[in-house]
């Protein structure tokens, strides 16, 4: 793998010469806020509406999926309180094929066409697809309570970091697309085309040479990303909140742990196995508790959420039984952290990690997310220390009082519960 940061984007390249696909990602850094979010990913619609070479949606695509065979795909999503617009190509080889380098740079110049030479005649999208790509996207903010996980964990997110930037929803507010303008979202295409913190993984069989000549426009120098990021100790009191909407059938429980643990912490891979042997899959203490002991939930689980320096467990219950539920998933996390893991659950579980670790280098995105998440928030001195490799061999050396000693740093901060309505 090597890492490119002198004069110019941050570049990872990440050689994978028996790969039969290619893989490119660019990330584009954006403050988070709610009229950046609402703007930024409308844009991921539009976009695909055409070029100038190519000006409408159909010969657009006609060009990717019958000239080259790949896939292009735009959205926006939260890393830690910055937004990133992602843009990422998937194509297959092209070295197999006959004359196969002027192909790939041929699709990596029309794939930079996108973002660097929109159809915009006059400097404005036409005026039809953007009120289509509106009104689109206006229906789908307003849909958000009908698909309760995702609403529940925006409404439990924005109560975990209120006053933080963290608390936006990634894709905007509908009261704020409603009224959207052209010009707030063509400010954010002009800061992807030209200023914005930009981080570029390619995956396979990419040269520095060809990704410097034929996406030039977009690989210029631009402005280093923030390093600000809100982290916070957990509340002195955990606060709870029990919001009701009519006409779910279960309840959906959230709880937030938090500490001020940076994400280059000693901890990280402590952390790491100590979550996966509270909330991972079936092994896990919380699958075994609450479904099967319990027998309250279908699913439940936890993550560590590295960028925030946050443990969030989730499980969907019995409309009448989250109270005991919660103090099951609290109980079993304080358990852990006084260093009660039997031996077999520890081993088990630190298996299982690393097989799903090791298997992810399979995945180019995967590896995109992973490396351009440390470069951003870690630096590239984090990305040549701290690898998958680094963190693997660091979670085979860990010990039943390291994952503990993580575990402790962590208190209970926020309890959400979207329940339903109570019958009269």
């Amino acid at each position: 793998m090597m890492i490119e940061t002198e004069q110019t984007t941050p570049l990872i390249l990440y050689p994978a010469p028996h790969r039969f696909t290619d893989y490119l990602r660019l990330c584009f850094v954006l403050p988070l806020d709610e009229p950046t979010a609402t703007a930024a990913s409308l844009l991921t619609s539009l976009l695909p509406h055409g070029t100038r070479r190519f000006p409408s949606n159909l010969a657009l695509m006609r060009a990717f999926e019958e000239n080259y065979g790949i896939l292009v795909s735009l959205d926006t999503y939260r890393k830690g309180d910055l937004l990133v617009f992602m843009a990422s190509l998937t194509a297959p080889d092209a070295t197999r094929i006959c004359d196969g380098s002027s192909l790939r740079r041929s699709f990596l110049r029309l794939f930079c066409e996108i973002l660097a030479e929109p159809n915009t005649p006059g400097g404005r999208f036409p005026r039809d697809i953007f009120q289509l790509e509106r009104r689109n996207h206006l229906r789908y903010l307003q849909s958000l309570p009908n698909h309760r996980h995702a609403y529940s964990r925006h409404r439990f997110e924005q109560h975990l970091f209120a006053g933080e930037p963290a608390a936006t929803f990634p894709d905007g507010s509908p009261t704020i697309c409603r009224d959207l303008k052209q010009a707030p979202v063509l400010s954010v295409l002009r800061s992807i085309q030209n200023d914005a913190p930009l981080l570029a993984f390619a995956f396979g069989h990419f040269s520095r040479e060809e990704l410097h000549q034929e996406i030039a426009a977009l690989l210029c120098r631009r402005r280093k990303p923030s390093e600000r990021t809100f982290l916070r100790e957990a509340r002195d009191e955990p606060v709870t909140v029990v919001e009701r909407l009519d006409g779910l059938e279960q309840a959906h429980i959230w709880l937030g742990l938090r500490a001020k643990v940076a994400f280059c912490s000693p901890h990280i891979a402590a952390l790491a196995l100590g979550v996966a042997i509270y909330g991972s899959g079936s092994l896990s203490r919380l699958f075994r508790r609450v479904r099967e002991q319990m027998g309250l939930a279908y699913d439940v689980s936890a993550t560590y959420i590295r960028t925030k320096g946050v443990v969030v467990a989730s499980a969907t219950v019995h409309p009448g039984r989250h109270q005991e539920v919660v103090e099951a998933m609290l109980q079993e996390f304080c358990d852990l952290a006084r260093g009660n893991i039997k031996e077999d659950e520890f081993e088990m579980s630190r298996r299982v990690l690393l097989e799903q670790l090791r298997g992810s280098c399979d995945s180019a995105g995967f590896l995109a997310d992973f490396y351009t998440t440390t470069l951003l928030f870690g630096g590239e001195e984090e990305v040549r220390r701290h690898g998958l490799e680094a963190l693997a061999a660091e979670i085979e050396r860990l010990k039943v009082e390291d994952v503990a000693a993580a575990l402790s740093l962590f208190r209970p901060d926020t309890i959400y519960v979207l329940a339903p309505e109570r019958r009269r």
